[in-house]
């Protein structure tokens, strides 16, 4: 398994959790973490992330290739997200390994357009090539990529953590006020996660009611200027940036909360959205990737397009208003257990050894 293992964000989630559910069901799991996070200069840090996603790969792949018969490797964009399985066809050809490759980028159309020619020959050399998302598949089709080793398999959650508690307990442990109408959001501080245009949102939302809190989990490059937004438009006291939580942490503040929101500009098909679900949480996002293939009706969540602040706005004020039915969206949950993930990734391999 070749992945993201100690960074934060949804790959380095489902690489370690799908690689710990592989093994409590009996497989032989090699892990190889593919990133590398470190308080170094930028480019010293992308140099790293570059030698361990080509030749570092390269080497334990070889040195380690009696303990395994199939790669899998976990990747996504741009270029450099999408080294690793560069390497992983090339390592797959020259061991003659089986290769099967999940690709989690979101924004598919702008990766098909720089990339194409690299995409198909990956794909070419791929025995299986694991889709999040129905859209991505369909995004594939319209580039004209062969889709006879095309698969989806969507992401998941860890139902042993991402479980209800009380929300009085919860916000107990978090010091969060218990009357409180309470948003929480999960992702990093990047311009594609949208944190903006919730703040922006959120400035509108304090107009129509004062007593509404949003909690901001992530760090990221853009925290500095998420800080000045929130301190320009006055919003200090019901706008917060938490910073980083343990994942182990973020069950807490999901349970804590009364509506999840996450206005992403892209999606393959988010991990907190599952965990949101896992809670019992409803779901405010954007209509982007996969994101509509999951919030399929307004018992779960609502939809709103990228970008659009007064949408956005309008969802969550509803969202707010809404007696929401816990028992629907976690029974709806279920399905997406890791439990669940795991036993489609293993058919998967089934076939392919099967083909071979």
């Amino acid at each position: 398994m070749i992945g993201p293992v100690t960074r934060s964000g949804g790959v380095a989630i489902h690489t370690r959790e799908l690689s710990k559910a592989l093994k409590k069901a009996g497989v032989h799991v090699v892990l190889y973490n593919s990133s590398f996070e470190g308080n170094y200069p930028k480019l010293i840090v992308n140099v790293i992330k570059i030698y361990k996603r080509s030749l570092g790969q390269f080497y334990f792949s070889i040195t380690n290739r009696n303990a395994y018969n199939i790669i899998h490797v976990q990747a996504s964009g741009g270029l450099p997200g999408f080294l690793n399985a560069i390497t992983g066809v090339l390592v797959a050809k020259f061991l003659k390994k089986i290769l099967i490759i999940s690709f989690h980028h979101g924004d598919v159309v702008k990766f098909l357009n720089k990339y194409i020619l690299i995409m198909k020959l990956v794909v070419q050399y791929a025995n299986r090539f694991i889709l999040v998302s129905d859209t991505q598949k369909e995004t594939f089709i319209k580039f004209r990529l062969s889709i006879d080793n095309l698969t989806i398999v969507p992401n998941g959650f860890d139902s042993s953590i991402f479980k209800t508690l009380d929300t009085k307990y919860a916000r107990k442990k978090l010091n969060i006020a218990e009357n409180v109408p309470s948003l929480v959001n999960v992702a990093n501080l990047e311009e594609i996660k949208g944190q903006k245009y919730l703040i922006e949102s959120m400035k509108i939302i304090l107009t129509a009611r004062q007593d509404v809190m949003l909690y901001i989990i992530g760090q990221g490059p853009l925290k500095c200027e998420l800080q000045s937004l929130i301190d320009m438009n006055g919003l200090q006291n019901n706008v917060l940036l938490i910073g980083v939580k343990s994942h182990d942490e973020i069950p807490l503040w999901m349970n804590a909360c009364d509506v999840f929101v996450l206005p992403s500009l892209n999606e393959g098909n988010p991990t907190v959205m599952f965990e949101s679900l896992g809670c019992g949480k409803p779901f405010v996002g954007t209509n982007v990737g996969g994101i509509p293939e999951i919030i399929i009706n307004e018992k779960l969540g609502i939809l709103v397009e990228p970008k659009d602040v007064v949408g956005l706005t309008n969802a969550i004020l509803r969202a707010l208003c809404t007696m929401w039915d816990d028992e629907y969206i976690l029974n709806y949950a279920k399905q997406f257990t890791w439990d669940i993930i795991t036993e489609r990734t293993m058919e998967v391999y089934g076939e392919v050894l099967k083909e071979r």
